[in-house]
Order: C-alpha cells, then sequence, then structure tokens
C-alpha cells in the first residue's frame, strides 16, 4: 500500500535550460531558436503579434530561461486504507499559504466504484507534512473550495458522504440523508473550531475574511430555514463559533457569480436574471438576458444594485453569455468576467461576436461602469483570469484567432494561445501579448495562471513544451511593466508522460508554489514521484526558488 505523502529535498540547482526550447503546437511552433513551417510571436513590449523564426533567442520570450530545480516536492496519492479499488483520478484540487508560508493543500481520490476520499494536509515551509485530515467520502454531485487565513486557520466547503470526525466529535448529512452540504473552518493546528452540516447537496462557496469571519456564497439550499428544493442562490456570514448572524438569498439565481472583499468583508453578485429580481433596493426589470449586479456590506446590508447590461438570446430563449467570475479591487471596485455569442450591450455600448468572445467591464462602489474592455476577432475567445495589484489590472484571457485590446493586432490564426494584458484603474491599454499553449495528450496541460506577487508584481504560470514529443514543464515569468518577461524558472525534467498544472501561490519569500497531476513518473528536480500504475493520475505539490 502506498503511501499518501511522499517528501524529498534536494539542494537548489541554477542552470540555463537545454533541450527545451521549442513549443510545438500541432504544426504551429513558436520561434525560439528553432525554425518551423510555420512560426508565430510578439514584439518586445507584446503590442503586436510578430514573424518567430530561426535565431539564438526567443522570439516571443525576452530572456533565456533558467532551469531551476525545486526546493521540495511532494506526492499526493496512491492507495489509501478504505478503497475498494486503485484510485483512477484525483481531482478536487485546492491550494492556500499561510503568513507562515506554510501550504494547506486538498485532493480527493476517486475509485472505480465512483467514491472518494478527500484530504486536507499542511506542509510547513520545508515541505514536510504538519497534519493531514481526511474527512469521508464523496460523489461527482458535490464541489469543493478552500480558503486560508493568513493567521492559519482554515475554511473548506464540501459535499459530505458518511460520518466523518475531524477531532470534535462524529459529524453526518442532517436528516439521515444520503450527503448534504458541509463547511468548516480549523486552526493552525488542525483543530476544528466549528463546523455546519446542510440540509440538502447545494455546496457554497466559502471565503475566510480578513477579521476571521466566513463568509459562504452562491448555492444557501444548506443553509436557509426552513429548507427548499428550488435553487436558492445569495450569501451569509459564518462568526467565530459558525453562527449564522444574517443571510440572503434569492430564487432563480441560476446563472450568477460572487465576489467577496476578504479586507472589508463585502459581497459582490453579478447575474442573469429570469424575471424581476429585488436585491433590497427595488424590484429590476430583468430578463432571461438581463445582466443584474448588487452589493452587499459585510453586515449584509444592500449598498447598491441595477441593470449592467443585456444580452442576445439564441431561438430558444437562453442567453448567449456566460458569467466566469466578479472580482473585488482593494480600491473598493470590482471586475466582471465572461464570454458571449451574438451581441452584448454595456452601458452605452453594444459589442458583436463572430464567434465566442469576452469581455471584462469594471463598476465602481456604487454601481457606476468604470471601464470595460471587448475581446473580439477571428476564432474565440475566453476569459481564464483578471487580477488587480494597486492602480494596475491584469487580464489573462484564451484566444484561437487574432485579436486587438487597443494596442493593435496580437495572435495568430488557428493557435491556441494566452492574451496578457495590461490596463490603468480607468481602463486605458498598457501593454498586451500573445503566447502560444501547450496542447498535448490531454488538451492544454492545465490551466495558465497570473499571480501577483508580495511587491505587486506580476508573474505567468503556465507550461511549455519540450523538444521531444509531448512532454513539457512548468514555467513560472516574471511579468515586466510593458509586457516583457523579464526572467523566467523552468522546472521538470522534460521525461514526463503526462502532467497537468493545477493551482499555484507565491508566499511572501517570493518563492511559487504549486499543484499539479501527473501520470507515471514525474521529476520536478528534488526526487522522482512515481504513480501507483500507469492508469493512475496522482497529484503533487512543489515549491521552486524564490523569482
Amino acid at each position: 500500500m502506498a503511501d499518501l505523502l511522499r517528501v524529498s529535498s534536494v539542494g537548489i540547482l541554477i542552470v540555463f535550460a537545454a533541450g527545451c526550447e521549442t513549443e510545438t503546437l500541432g504544426d504551429v511552433t513558436s520561434g525560439q531558436g528553432g525554425s518551423g513551417a510555420a512560426t508565430t510571436g510578439s514584439g518586445a513590449a507584446g503590442d503586436t503579434g510578430g514573424t518567430g523564426g530561426a535565431g539564438a533567442a526567443s522570439a516571443w520570450m525576452d530572456a533565456e530561461p533558467s532551469q531551476v530545480s525545486a526546493v521540495w516536492s511532494v506526492q499526493l496519492g496512491g492507495l489509501e486504507s478504505g478503497f475498494e479499488a486503485t484510485p483512477f483520478a484525483d481531482t478536487s484540487l485546492g491550494l492556500g499559504l499561510d503568513g507562515a508560508g506554510n501550504a494547506l493543500v486538498t485532493a480527493t481520490f476517486w475509485n472505480l466504484n465512483g467514491g472518494g476520499l478527500s484530504h486536507l494536509v499542511k506542509l510547513d515551509p520545508n515541505g514536510s507534512e504538519v497534519w493531514k485530515k481526511a474527512f469521508g467520502r464523496y460523489k461527482l454531485t458535490g464541489g469543493f473550495t478552500l480558503s486560508v487565513h493568513p493567521g492559519g486557520d482554515v475554511a473548506l466547503a464540501s459535499d459530505l458522504w458518511n460520518e466523518i470526525d475531524l477531532g470534535s466529535g462524529p459529524v453526518k448529512p442532517a436528516n439521515d440523508g444520503p450527503h448534504a452540504a458541509f463547511v468548516a473552518k480549523l486552526n493552525g493546528a488542525g483543530q476544528p473550531l466549528w463546523s455546519r452540516v446542510g440540509t440538502s447537496n447545494q455546496v457554497p462557496a466559502i471565503t475566510l475574511l480578513n477579521s476571521g469571519d466566513a463568509a459562504i456564497t452562491n448555492r444557501l439550499n444548506a443553509f436557509v430555514d426552513p429548507p427548499v428544493a428550488e435553487p436558492i442562490h445569495g450569501a451569509a456570514s459564518l462568526g467565530p463559533m459558525g453562527e449564522l448572524p444574517w443571510s440572503w438569498a434569492v430564487a432563480g439565481l441560476n446563472h450568477s457569480v460572487f465576489g467577496v472583499d476578504r479586507a472589508s468583508g463585502d459581497v459582490w453578485v453579478v447575474t442573469l436574471s429570469e424575471s424581476a429580481v429585488d436585491f433590497g433596493g427595488g424590484a429590476l426589470s430583468g430578463s432571461k438576458g438581463g445582466l443584474l449586479g448588487a452589493r452587499f456590506h459585510a453586515n449584509g446590508d444592500h449598498v447598491w444594485s441595477g441593470v449592467l447590461g443585456e444580452v442576445e438570446l439564441n431561438a430558444d430563449g437562453v442567453p448567449l453569455l456566460q458569467l466566469t467570475g466578479v472580482v473585488p479591487t482593494s480600491a473598493g471596485t470590482a471586475m466582471l468576467h465572461g464570454s458571449f455569442q451574438g451581441s452584448l450591450q454595456l452601458g452605452d455600448d453594444v459589442y458583436t461576436s463572430s464567434g465566442m468572445d469576452a469581455f471584462v467591464l469594471e463598476v465602481g462602489g456604487d454601481g457606476a461602469p468604470i471601464w470595460k474592455k471587448h475581446l473580439g476577432g477571428s476564432g474565440n475567445q475566453g476569459v481564464g483570469e483578471v487580477v488587480a495589484s494597486g492602480q494596475d489590472r491584469f487580464l489573462l484571457l484564451t484566444s484561437n484567432g487574432v485579436s486587438d485590446l487597443g494596442g493593435g493586432p496580437i495572435g495568430a490564426e488557428g493557435v491556441l494561445q494566452s492574451i496578457l494584458a495590461g490596463v490603468t484603474a480607468t481602463g486605458a491599454h498598457t501593454w498586451s501579448r500573445a503566447v502560444p499553449l501547450v496542447q498535448g495528450e490531454g488538451g492544454v496541460g492545465g490551466v495558465p495562471s497570473l499571480l501577483v506577487t508580495p511587491s505587486g508584481g506580476l508573474v505567468f504560470a503556465r507550461h511549455v513544451a519540450c523538444e521531444q514529443g509531448a512532454a513539457s514543464q512548468f514555467a513560472f515569468s516574471t511579468v515586466g511593466p510593458s509586457g516583457n518577461f523579464t526572467a523566467e524558472h523552468r522546472v521538470g525534467d522534460c521525461q514526463n508522460s503526462l502532467i497537468a498544472l493545477g493551482p499555484a501561490a507565491i508566499g511572501s519569500d517570493n518563492s511559487p508554489v504549486f499543484m499539479g497531476r501527473f501520470l507515471g513518473h514525474i521529476n520536478l528536480g528534488a526526487g522522482v514521484h512515481t504513480t501507483f500504475s500507469d492508469s493512475d493520475l496522482d497529484v503533487f505539490v512543489a515549491k521552486i526558488p524564490p523569482l
């Protein structure tokens, strides 16, 4: 029986990358010191897509990458007691860092019978296990969120199957039901502070506020009294003992996104309405194509609500828009993002798409629009992530065509690529660039992400392909003020059969910690990890040197 947790550590070695200079995307190759039948790249400042070609340096990189070894790497997976069969996939990955640099990670290990065993593991800054918790069986009907407080507390929300005991006595689904939503908070030592089990399997998202309270958002069926069967979406506060001092919920908000400001505790919600909605400021005459927004203070009081836009409906009356997130900023504003087809009206502007287009809208604390961006052009576009750092806004989008965010056309036809862009707090374009994405055996090798450093800098985390076959490495690039990559750390031995990037974070020491999945074996420079079988996906956690 394999261990759940295996750790290895070696010294740090930094050398220049060798044999991993070319990223291949089907029959299109970015110009990284080689020549291909077709090449793509971006200019030095990243504003205009250029043409790659032969040469010693990358056509779209701005500096030679450095090959680094992980400070430490940890394997989560293998057989675990209570499993009837070998796990065949590991999911529900979650990662957060506390103020001391400890990593709190989650993973769920599924077996052939469709059940799973989830774990919450704490690793110290050296990668050693501090404690771990197993918290029951899950099935595919539930969600999972993890939130870590800088002081070390951790909160989680998941779908509870059967009885569990986190250390304060057994907990089981209410009313002897088969499963139910479960939220809990533990301190830095792993001791439970409180837990709540709802009356349905509608799992909310949970966020630990800087105050130590928790906010739960989205699906609140499990935490309203009396319980209801129809979807109820909203927000609620959980106090120091898990008490519920306030909540609000609205039926029918099926297409909604929520954002929680951890500093202020304010909650933002944006929804595609199916009928008139009253968030507390009066009924909004919405329709299925109406884009409505609202903001609530940390005590649940209504601040504002209003109509943000209107989206086209298809022949069946279904809105052709997908909301992907709403991100509060430290300035008290929030950025809404999503994708749409057909036409989208935001304020006085109407956008029309040729395929699937992306959009970002920032509104003030009073709901007034500040700026908006439309990522259109050829092909399809989508929003991966939007982050704010002080007065700067950074966008990560995905495109398979040519786009223009204000700095001229970027990208290439038929090439799957990330579009990175920087804008000001008023939406003025400062830079944008296209970076090819690795495609391989499992599609894109994980989801690229943007990370903000403690000093407010930007890091782009992604896959890069090796020269040989479909193997790939993980890359962490620091992004300069004009969008140039000022440095890049690459990790991995280019011999891995299948790897996928998961959540990542940067601690106060400027060292990235990241998770992912692998098949067969993986070597990040701190020892080899091997899965139980050739068909078993396992999870890794690793830390690399400071950027």
